[in-house]
């Protein structure tokens, strides 16, 4: 099944960069899919210094009705790259898989684009995934910190406050809830902005089914980052999204962050961000908890927060 106008009916978007060791599972477990709907692989490869760009060309020669291959002159960075792959897709439906992740699921596709189709409420369904831990051998399912998940069901963007399951090597989304100028007003334009977006105006689906392997390794755009540094950004990310829109989802991602980032930071730091945080319109409540934030020690801190 395509679309009217000859276009595939789902887009896989798969941002590459520095992946030789990867990029083979991924695009195959993409060529793997069992599903009646025809399916594009978008590939945009970000000017590897490694042999990822001959791996992607050597499979687009091979499947030439299946495979784009889009090939950067220059390195873009994560954001424009991005930026450029969803722009790439012509697809109802746009899957996400980057190339140091892999599907493990053959159905995942037919299975999400089935809930899609019968639920016009629903603008994304994601699912559960493992982590392959690259460092230390380790293969583990994924273990939510907040939430006992034992089914599948529909969520709505406050749900994530409380847990972030939308993991990229799991999601599908409607093209059609996709509003790229909307998305390239960010400087930090990722994953956490497409879905909030994408959960606005419409619901997301969750289903309990393993989809795929989130690998962790050292190349690894967030997976290699330190815990400092992974909250810096984490935080940059949510102070921009609550500047620029100011509602509750914004505010309370804005607020966990901030505390998150108060675990790493030295006396001078965090003063600063409390005075920043206290500045909020926060209730008592979230008050307190940034005036401990600010006080307990990191590694009580840290203990709190789980």
């Amino acid at each position: 099944m395509c679309e009217l106008d000859g276009s595939p009916f789902i887009s896989v978007c798969m941002l590459a960069y520095n992946h030789a060791n990867y990029i083979e599972d991924a695009i195959s477990s993409v060529l793997e899919q069992e599903c009646v709907f025809t399916v594009e692989l978008v590939i945009v490869e970000d000017c590897s210094s490694d042999e990822t760009y001959d791996i992607c060309l050597r499979y687009q020669s091979q499947y030439q009705d299946r495979i784009r291959l889009i090939s950067n002159e220059q390195n873009l960075g994560m954001r424009d790259n991005f930026l450029q792959a969803l722009k790439a897709c012509k697809g109802k439906y746009i899957a996400l898989c980057e190339g140091d992740d892999y599907w493990t699921d053959k159905m995942k596709l037919q299975k999400q684009v089935g809930i899609l189709e019968r639920n016009l409420d629903y603008s994304l369904v994601c699912g559960n995934y493992f982590i392959r831990n690259t460092y230390d051998g380790n293969f583990y399912p994924v273990k939510y910190k907040n939430i006992n998940i034992k089914g599948d069901f529909e969520f709505d963007l406050s749900f994530l406050n409380k847990e972030w399951i939308t993991k990229t090597l799991t999601v599908i989304f409607r093209r059609s809830e996709l509003d790229l100028d909307k998305l390239s007003e960010y400087k930090y334009a990722r994953d956490a902005q497409l879905i909030y977006l994408l959960l606005k105006s419409k619901k997301g689906y969750f289903i309990h089914d393993y989809l795929g392997v989130y690998r962790v390794h050292m190349g690894g755009v967030f997976s290699s980052l330190t815990g400092e540094r992974a909250a810096y950004i984490t935080f940059n990310v949510f102070r921009e999204m609550y500047y620029k829109n100011k509602d509750r989802y914004t505010l309370i991602s804005y607020f966990n962050a901030l505390v998150d980032l108060l675990k790493y930071s030295l006396w001078n730091e965090k003063w600063r961000l409390f005075y920043e945080g206290f500045s909020l319109p926060l209730n008592l409540y979230k008050k307190v908890v940034l005036v401990i934030a600010v006080f307990l020690p990191r590694k009580l801190l840290c203990k709190c927060g789980k």
